[in-house]
This record gives structure tokens, C-alpha cells and sequence, in this order.
């Protein structure tokens, strides 16, 4: 269904899903931000910004997956474009960024938009695997879809070039500047152009077909 706008009223059809206390969580993100810090930028036009980011700025929001792997897929690999021959990552995309491991310490709920979960709402995979070109109209949906299920804290899909993976958007209201239910793990960060981090992003990058480039 691709870049259809949303119907009207979604109430009632999103699926809502627990994100269990004690679930380990990783993110990729700049050095001079928390690991769980929140970001209130709306983003109403491309490019610039990711797939479920607010377009007016009533959610705060971050992105975390549900391994390094994960983090790297969405993060480093999720604007690639799906080709057989080997893809460049450039190398400023991980010039002070770091992969940190957080813990959920209180349940939320989320809105699952992977399996019969995307047909309930009268979605398909386009939403959670289209290109960067169409996420204004995924942002859209976001915003259609927490408005059919206020009380949700986010939204869990599996990972555009990972399907064994999932990746989550977590959301607060947009004063907060740290998500109160994410702790961070500050023994388990990983600066990514340290000799451990390089090392780890080339063989993440392997699994998808990529490398980083040999200059920025």
C-alpha cells in the first residue's frame, strides 16, 4: 500500500504489545548526547531525519534495536539502496558515534507494525521498508497511528534490511529531554572509530552486503 495517507479513524485496529522491564536494548548515537536522550526536532519535510521522526513535534522520540546488529541496520544501513553488488557506508557516519547498550526499567506498551499487525491497520511492509523518499508519509502514519492508540509508548517493527531483527521508536511527551524508562549501560558503549568499534561495525556491515568506505 505504498504512501497511501491513513484512513480517517484507526481506533481500535493497532496492535498493542508489551516491551517487558529488563529488556536489553542498543542504540547508535552521537558522543555529546545520552544514550537515552530524546529528540523533539519536528520533521515535516526530506531529507533529513528517519522514518517514524514527529512531524509537528507533539512526540519527542529515539530508536533503539534489539541488538548491535539491529542498531547498525537502522542506523548505519537503513538508507542504502537494496543492490546486489557490495554497498559503501561513508565514513563520516560514524565519526563520533557510539553503540550503547540500555535496559527498559519500567513495561511499556507498543504498537507492533510487523506480521498481520500491518494488515490490521490496513498497512503493508512499505511502511517499515520504504525508502527515505517517502518518510514524510511514514511520519504521517505514526502520527495517525498514536492518535488511534494515545496510550501507546512507541512503535516496534523488524528491521528494513534485517527481518530477524527488530527495531523500536520510542516516544514521550516533547518537554522530555531523557526517556525515564531507558537506563544506560555506560559499561557496555563502544565508541565506533575506537580499534573495538571499527572492528565490530565492519563485520555488522558484512552481514548486509556492506563496508565502510576507505575516506569520508
Amino acid at each position: 500500500m505504498p504512501a497511501a495517507p491513513p484512513p480517517p479513524d484507526l481506533t481500535g485496529r493497532p496492535t498493542l504489545v508489551p516491551l517487558p522491564a529488563g529488556t536489553e536494548l542498543w542504540r547508535i548515537h552521537h558522543e555529546n548526547c545520552a544514550a537515552n536522550a530524546m529528540n523533539p526536532t519536528p520533521r515535516p519535510t526530506i531529507p533529513g531525519g528517519a522514518r517514524f521522526d514527529s512531524l509537528t513535534g507533539d512526540y519527542a522520540y529515539t530508536y533503539v534495536g534489539d541488538s548491535p546488529e539491529a542498531a547498525v541496520a537502522e542506523t548505519l544501513c537503513r538508507d542504502l539502496a537494496v543492490t546486489a553488488r557490495p554497498r559503501l557506508v561513508p565514513r563520516a557516519r560514524i565519526s563520533g558515534r557510539v553503540l550503547s547498550r540500555l535496559t527498559v526499567t519500567t513495561e511499556m506498551t507498543v504498537i507492533a507494525l510487523h506480521g498481520p499487525h500491518l494488515s490490521a491497520v490496513g498497512q503493508d511492509t512499505w511502511l517499515t521498508k520504504s525508502d527515505p523518499s517517502d518518510y514524510v508519509h511514514t511520519r504521517t502514519w505514526a502520527h495517525a497511528l498514536f492518535a488511534a492508540a494515545p496510550s501507546a509508548d512507541g512503535l516496534v517493527y523488524r528491521c528494513r534490511h534485517n527481518e530477524d531483527r527488530f527495531a523500536w521508536m520510542l516516544a514521550t511527551n516533547p518537554t522530555r529531554t531523557i526517556h525515564p524508562a531507558l537506563r544506560v549501560d555506560s559499561d557496555d558503549s563502544v565508541p565506533l572509530q575506537s580499534t573495538i568499534g571499527l572492528v565490530l561495525v565492519e563485520r555488522m556491515l558484512a552481514h548486509y552486503n556492506a563496508t565502510l568506505a576507505s575516506t569520508v
